[in-house]
C-alpha cells in the first residue's frame, strides 16, 4: 500500500501539463453531474426511445466498459478473431456528444437494429424506455477503490473531463459522488436491484481477470451464442491485457483526435489491486468503513486484489 504523500496529475490531453489545457467543468442536469454536451442534450436523452432488440452495456466509468464491448463483439462473430480484427468501431455512447460531431442521440437513432449502445448514468437517470422494453442490458461492475484510481488517471489525459486535483481532492470527492456521473455507490447499488430481471446481465470485472473464458461462456449463454472450444479459446488470447492494449487504436482509429487520448492510455494498466499503489493507510481505512456501510443489505461482495 502506497505510503506517499499527496501527489498532482500527470499529463492532460495531448503531452499538456495541467492548467495548460483547456478542461471543462462538469454541470447539473436532474441532480447529476455531467459534462456540457451531455447537458445540451440532455431532454433527447431522457426521452430516447429505445428498441426492443437494443443491447446495452452499462457502468460506471472506468470499469470495463471497453473489454465487455469487445466481449461481446467475438461472441456475437462466434469467435471469428479475423472478421474482429478487421471491423472498425464507433462506441454508441448515448450520454457522450463529441464536439463538432453529429449529436449522439440522433446518431444512435440512425443505427440499423440490432443496436449496441452505452450508458454510464445509474438507473436514476436512464431512459424508461430501456427497461419498459426489457432490452437486454449488460451491466459491467469493478470494485470501487480501482476505479477510483482509474478514474483519476482518466481525468489526468482526458480533454472532456476536468481537471481532478490531487490524487487526495479526487478521491474525496469520488467517496461523495461529486465526480462526473454521481456516486459510483448509487450506480452499483441500483443495477444490482434488478439483478433478477432475465433481461439484466452481471458481470463483474475482477471474475473477468480471473477466467475470462467461464465468464465470456456465461455472457454467450445470456445473448443465445454457442461458442466452440477453440473459438473461445481465440477469444481469450485475443482479449489478454496486452494484446487489447496493442490493438484498440486500430479498433477505433479516430478516437485521439477528439478526446486528447490514444486508447493505448486509456487501456492503462487493466490490474485488480493496483489501488494499493495509490491509497495511504489512512485513506485505505476511510474506504474500508464506507464500503460496507454504503452496500449494506445488497449482498454486492467486491474483489480488491488477486
Amino acid at each position: 500500500m502506497s505510503s506517499q504523500g499527496d501527489h498532482k496529475p500527470g499529463s492532460v490531453g495531448k503531452g499538456a501539463a495541467v492548467g495548460e489545457h483547456e478542461k471543462p467543468e462538469p454541470v447539473m442536469a436532474d441532480g447529476l453531474l455531467v459534462m456540457p454536451g451531455t447537458l445540451r442534450q440532455w431532454e433527447e436523452i431522457k426521452s430516447f426511445q429505445a428498441r426492443p432488440d437494443d443491447t446495452f452495456i452499462a457502468t460506471y466509468p472506468k470499469s470495463g466498459m471497453v473489454w465487455s464491448t469487445q466481449l461481446m463483439e467475438i461472441i456475437q462473430l462466434q469467435g471469428d478473431v479475423q472478421a474482429y480484427k478487421v471491423n472498425k468501431q464507433k462506441l454508441s455512447f448515448l450520454e457522450i456528444s463529441i464536439p463538432d460531431d453529429e449529436p449522439a442521440v440522433e446518431k444512435i437513432n440512425n443505427l440499423p437494429s440490432p443496436r449496441v449502445i452505452y450508458i454510464h448514468a445509474p438507473i436514476s437517470h436512464i431512459p424508461k424506455s430501456i427497461l419498459e422494453n426489457k432490452c437486454k442490458v449488460i451491466c459491467v461492475l469493478r470494485n470501487p477503490k480501482d476505479v477510483a484510481v482509474s478514474y483519476y488517471h482518466f481525468h489526468t489525459f482526458s480533454n472532456m473531463l476536468p481537471n481532478p486535483g490531487t490524487w487526495s481532492e479526487f478521491l474525496q470527492n469520488f467517496m461523495i459522488g461529486k465526480v462526473t456521473y454521481g456516486s459510483w455507490f448509487d450506480h452499483v447499488k441500483g443495477w444490482w436491484s434488478l439483478r433478477k430481471q432475465p433481461n439484466i446481465f452481471f458481470l463483474f470485472y475482477e471474475a473477468m481477470k480471473k477466467d475470462l473464458g467461464y465468464e465470456a461462456g456465461r455472457l454467450a449463454s445470456f445473448l443465445g451464442r454457442d461458442l466452440s472450444p477453440e473459438a473461445m479459446k481465440n477469444l481469450v488470447e485475443q482479449l489478454s491485457f496486452n494484446s487489447m492494449k496493442t490493438n484498440m487504436d486500430g479498433k477505433f482509429p479516430n478516437i485521439g483526435s477528439v478526446t486528447g487520448f490514444t486508447f493505448k492510455q486509456f487501456i492503462r494498466k487493466g490490474q485488480v489491486g493496483d489501488w494499493k499503489n495509490h491509497f495511504t493507510v489512512a485513506q485505505n481505512e476511510v474506504m474500508d468503513q464506507l464500503i460496507p456501510d454504503q452496500l449494506k443489505g445488497t449482498s454486492l461482495d467486491f474483489c480488491y486484489e488477486l
